[in-house]
């Protein structure tokens, strides 16, 4: 098939392009939109084929086909030989970044009705390009005219010259109409357009990686066929004409693509300027509210007052810092006993948690504002260690059987980069001494580095692995 129109669609869109061939078929031009691909054929043979048989390519998009590759790459190739006729026929955020300057021709909800403005409108576009142009739309025939409106037709009528000027009148008042509404809908889409750059720039270089991609394997095809004997000096001028717009379409690209990452390398460092601000600013505010802390307890002896002091842990292995000022709040670490935390300011009311007494504090915890339960806090001038408690000691150890199979690696650092210095085999038993990290992901299991003592050794290992005895 030679001097048809190539359909290109999405296959989820199949019903709408199948109304569509057959309204083309029956103005008698030839369509090419049926994908099966006969035995012993490949897709892209066929597919490339018909493209270059093809005297107009017919791109149905919809929010389906804008993510279709092959109907990006078919669109392209009609761009290229100037022969596209884009069709919108459902509603979706916006075109490819490569063809956002072709107009598109509307024919949303189109029920197959080839009568409609918008059909009439799409076949007057196509019509050029076929070599039988579509044939003119029929006249419609007028009624009889009936004693009545023989009657009506004898009455004065208006003059021809006040009809025309009445009919002028109107077309200008609906150019202009049409004229405000446009100049409405650029104002408003050219924003938007501006924010779904800067929102999508990843995307969008995707998008164009992909298209540059494209335009040099069209070129490297298009030097193999430059080379070929065959060719007439009109094919290989028209060949070269092809060839330098490709070039150009090339150069625009890359200028686009290095536009783009010039956007993005400004993003990244207006993020890295507010995120420096943020935190300067709570340091600032920290700062403040520890001078007024200060300040305060000066002039009182209430001893609820807010007031920055070093604390030391007492909580036995270790206490948990959370996010926010409850017992709910999310655990964010573990600080082990006798580990020294500033807190910045009292966060609650009195309160009693596992039968103790005391008040959330506001303390500062790798660099971030955490909270800490005060009944497990002493502050550091007020603190003595356990020296020769054995009791206490013993009933504080804390030991887990690995679940790991065939066996656990104890690392020398809380990391899966930390050397392995031992291996604990599945169900022995490891002590526990104290937490080493943030809760994290490790081989699909959440969890924490702890510091474990086996058989002698003191390393890191991951509690995912462990059960509490």
């Amino acid at each position: 098939m030679s001097g048809h129109i190539f359909l290109s669609y999405s296959r989820k869109d199949i019903a709408q392009a199948k109304l569509l061939a057959n309204a083309f078929e029956n103005i008698g031009w030839d369509v090419w939109w049926d994908r099966e691909i006969p035995p012993g054929k490949s897709f892209d043979d066929v597919i490339e084929q018909a493209l270059d048989g093809a005297t107009c390519v017919v791109v149905l998009w919809s929010h389906n086909s804008i993510n279709s590759q092959w109907v990006r790459i078919e669109a392209a190739e009609g761009k290229n030989n100037n022969i596209l006729i884009p069709i919108q026929i459902d509603e979706f955020k916006s075109l490819p970044l490569a063809f956002r300057r072709t107009q598109v021709a509307p024919l949303i909800n189109w029920d197959g009705d080839t009568s409609s403005e918008d059909f009439q409108r799409i076949v007057a576009s196509i019509s050029p390009y076929m070599s039988s142009p579509a044939p003119t739309p029929p006249v419609k025939k007028h009624p009889k005219t009936t004693p009545k409106q023989k009657q009506a037709a004898s009455k004065p009528q208006p003059s021809p010259e006040s009809t025309n000027k009445a009919i002028s009148f109107k077309n200008i008042a609906a150019v202009l109409i049409g004229i405000a509404l446009l100049l409405i809908i650029f104002k408003i889409i050219d924003p938007l357009s501006n924010t779904n750059t800067t929102t999508n720039t990843d995307q969008n270089i995707q998008i164009l990686a992909e298209k540059e991609a494209q335009l040099n394997a069209a070129l490297a095809k298009q030097k193999e066929l430059q080379a070929r004997a065959d060719l007439t000096e009109e094919q290989r001028a028209e060949e070269e004409r092809k060839r330098l717009q490709r070039e150009q379409e090339l150069l625009d690209i890359q200028a686009e693509k290095e536009k783009l990452q010039a956007e993005k390398d400004q993003q990244l460092v207006n993020a890295q300027e507010a995120e420096r601000q943020r935190i300067a600013a709570e340091k600032e505010a920290a700062a403040n509210a520890a001078n007024q802390n200060n300040q305060d307890e000066q002039n009182t002896e209430e001893p609820n007052t807010p007031e920055e002091y070093w604390f030391v842990v007492t909580a036995k292995p270790s206490l948990k810092i959370r996010k926010l000022p409850k017992k709910s709040g999310k655990r964010i670490g573990l600080v082990p006993y006798g580990g020294k935390i500033k807190a910045t300011k009292v966060a609650s009311e009195e309160e009693i948690i596992n039968g103790k007494a005391g008040y959330w504090l506001e303390v500062h915890y790798k660099k971030s504002r955490a909270y800490a339960f005060s009944a497990y806090l002493q502050r550091i001038d007020e603190f003595t260690p356990d020296e020769g408690n054995t009791t206490d000691t013993a009933q504080e150890v804390l030991k887990y059987t690995v679940i790991a199979n065939p066996a656990l690696n104890i690392r020398s650092s809380p990391d899966v980069t930390g050397k392995v210095i031992a291996k604990a085999k599945k169900g022995s038993t490891v002590i526990f001494i104290k937490g080493a990290s943030n809760k994290q992901s490790v081989a699909g299991k959440k969890g924490y580095w702890v510091e474990i003592e086996y058989e002698g050794k003191t390393g890191y290992v991951f509690d995912a692995f462990l059960r509490r005895q």
